[in-house]
């Protein structure tokens, strides 16, 4: 293995940036990205220049999965140090159920049946005749992808630049400032148990915030996709800054959902086990991910009480889950929001359509049960809709929101 030391993280000298296998100061990553006195390319430039015509490195990629996914095991000392990062923001259980998920997702064998199923091929880059008679064809890197990542889905980062490398680009990751540093930390590792050395030339991983617009058009200029998570505003933000040409790739809000099927019911244990889930998914992140459920639809079709009846075991559940999981507060306008909607399903109780459980205490979550079938967005932090279903009903309730 490729054992050559990089500069470590110090949060304390600015070195935030892991950059092609070292790490950088914002002055240091300005000397990158900035063009010289003369206009002439950047090192950025000239780096990309040297590197995207040499072959991908793709066995020494599947080793160096293998090894970090084998580091990512409890007693591993890199383990230990990701799972103390991720405990910042996370309970133990959270982090400990994180870190599996990479381990299992960079498995060797998991990367190549994944290549198989969405590629149709066992590596990517070759160029064979699929069919008889017909013309040679290969999946091919896009080139260099600039990614925006979102600061609330812990391993969004991680597992977009392992896709990325995948199929053999460039990548330069850009992670939230407020985020922390496990996405570099993790790049570090992995290119340290690269067994050839060159997997660093293909990763770059830059803490920056959304409005250093300066450092961002640098990064867009040199790209040739840019992969953006976000909402719609952060959407057009980027379409905007991108070059003309430049392929926008994106990742936009969803909302999501959970759906209680009538036969939960049958098993009581299953049940309670299924509205803890629920419970921590609306608690975890505060609803701030695109995963985060923002309604629960429950099938009626055997109980007509069943909705009614799981929103009343839910509000019992957060009553026990949220006290032990940080909150994020909102904003000003964010709790101007919950509190408007919490006044609509107020008022529209006293007509029978609606019904309201919350944490009396601080006012820290929310139930609102609707009589009505529907998938509603959430004014989320912990604010979450309960309604019944029909099974019969279910493309006619979610087809309107097919966009989301």
């Amino acid at each position: 293995m490729n054992k050559t030391a990089t500069t470590s993280s110090d949060e304390t000298t600015g070195k935030r940036h892991f950059w092609f296998g070292s790490w950088l100061n914002d002055s240091e990553l300005d000397t990158w990205l900035n063009k010289p006195a003369d206009n002439g390319p950047s090192l950025l430039e000239q780096h990309l220049v040297r590197v995207m015509p040499t072959p991908f490195p793709f066995a020494d990629f599947m080793q160096a999965c293998d090894a970090i996914a084998s580091a990512l095991r409890p007693g591993n000392p890199f383990y230990e140090k990701c799972r103390n990062i991720v405990l910042r923001t996370s309970t133990a259980n959270e982090a400990d159920a994180l870190l599996k998920v990479i381990s299992t997702t960079l498995a060797s064998n998991a990367i190549r049946e994944k290549i198989r199923c969405e590629l149709g091929v066992l590596q990517p880059a070759i160029l064979s005749r699929r069919y008889p008679e017909r013309q040679f064809e290969a999946w091919l890197p896009i080139g260099c992808v600039t990614h925006v990542m979102p600061a609330n889905v812990f391993a969004a980062p991680i597992l977009g630049l392992i896709e990325s490398l995948m199929v053999g680009n460039l990548n330069l990751v850009k992670i939230s400032a407020r985020d922390t540093e496990l996405t570099a930390v993790f790049a570090d590792e992995f290119c340290r148990l690269d067994p050839g050395g060159k997997l660093r030339d293909f990763i770059a991983i830059t803490r920056l915030a959304s409005k250093d617009t300066g450092r961002m058009q640098r990064l867009f200029a040199v790209a040739d996709a840019i992969s953006v998570w976000g909402g719609e505003a952060a959407v057009a933000a980027v379409r905007q800054a991108a070059p003309a040409g430049v392929r926008v790739i994106t990742w936009g809000h969803k909302i999501s959902f959970a759906y209680i099927a009538s036969e939960i019911y049958d098993d009581t244990n299953r049940l309670d086990e299924t509205v803890l889930a629920v419970a921590n998914d609306v608690c975890r992140l505060d609803q701030q991910a695109c995963s985060s459920p923002q309604t629960i639809l429950v099938e009626t079709d055997k109980n007509p009480q069943a909705a009614r009846d799981f929103a009343v075991k839910l509000a019992q559940i957060l009553e026990k889950v949220s006290p032990a999981i940080t909150a994020q507060l909102p904003t000003e306008s964010e709790q101007a929001e919950i509190t408007t909607v919490a006044s609509v399903v107020q008022a529209e109780q006293a007509l029978g359509l609606t019904e309201i459980f919350s944490d009396t205490n601080n006012s820290r979550w929310r139930v609102f049960y609707d009589t009505r079938t529907g998938l509603k967005p959430s004014p989320l932090y912990r604010t979450i809709w309960v309604s019944p279903i029909k099974r019969s009903d279910i493309t006619a309730t979610l087809r309107p929101m097919r966009a989301w």
